[in-house]
């Protein structure tokens, strides 16, 4: 039973929703014309425009939230097949500290 709590003390990361409902300019790189727009991934993390494997829609393309007018973009791999919003939900961190066990005593019997 020490094992189930220590468990419930190890941070949680969520993929789904993260970007789910954000609104995305998708944006031509050679000329930063808008070529289409996105509102992220579906609640599984899968982008809703194709099947999952294919090469998603804003492959080859540079992506900026709608919102921020002069933000910066990020370019997406012209081969991606993941959502490229999926994939920094699932390696963010709130803070540096974020991935360190919690000081208790129970800590210890998971090491």
């Amino acid at each position: 039973m020490k094992g189930a709590t220590a468990r419930r003390n190890m941070p949680v990361r969520t993929t789904a929703a993260r970007g789910a409902g954000c609104h995305l300019g998708i944006l031509d790189v050679a000329s930063g014309a808008q070529v289409a727009q996105c509102t992220g991934p579906a609640p599984d993390g899968s982008c809703p425009r194709v099947v999952i494997g294919e090469v998603i829609p804003c492959a080859g393309h540079l992506l900026i939230r709608a919102d921020a007018a002069g933000g910066l973009s990020y370019e997406v791999s012209a081969q991606m097949t993941l959502c490229p919003l999926t994939l920094a939900a699932s390696l963010a961190v709130a803070d540096d500290n974020a991935l360190l066990p919690v000081a208790s005593p129970v800590a210890t019997a998971w090491v």
